[in-house]
C-alpha cells in the first residue's frame, strides 16, 4: 500500500491565495521548506528551493528590495517523520 504525500501548510496561513500573496524579504526567517518565487526589483523571477529555518538572503545585484513568495510547499526529507 502506497502512503499519501501531502503538502505541509504554512503555520498560521490562511492557505490558498493568501499564502501566495504574502512576500518576504531578505533576512526574514524561511517558514516552510518548499519552492519560492524570487521577485527582482528589475521585474525578473526565478524559483528556488529554501528550507525552513533558514534565512531569505538579499540578492547580488538588488540587495534588499529582493522579495520571495511561496509557490509550493514541500517537506524536507530529514524533517519527514517517516524517514527519521
Amino acid at each position: 500500500m502506497q502512503k499519501e504525500v501531502r503538502l505541509i501548510p504554512i503555520i498560521g496561513s490562511g492557505g490558498g491565495e493568501q499564502r501566495s500573496r504574502r512576500t518576504y524579504s531578505p533576512n526574514e526567517e524561511v517558514p516552510e521548506s518548499g519552492i519560492y518565487q524570487v521577485q527582482h526589483e528589475s521585474g525578473e523571477k526565478d524559483t528556488v528551493v529554501f528550507l525552513r529555518g533558514n534565512m531569505f538572503p538579499g540578492c547580488e545585484d538588488c540587495g534588499a528590495k529582493v522579495r520571495y513568495s511561496i509557490v509550493r510547499t514541500a517537506p524536507y526529507i530529514f524533517d519527514d517523520e517517516d524517514f527519521k
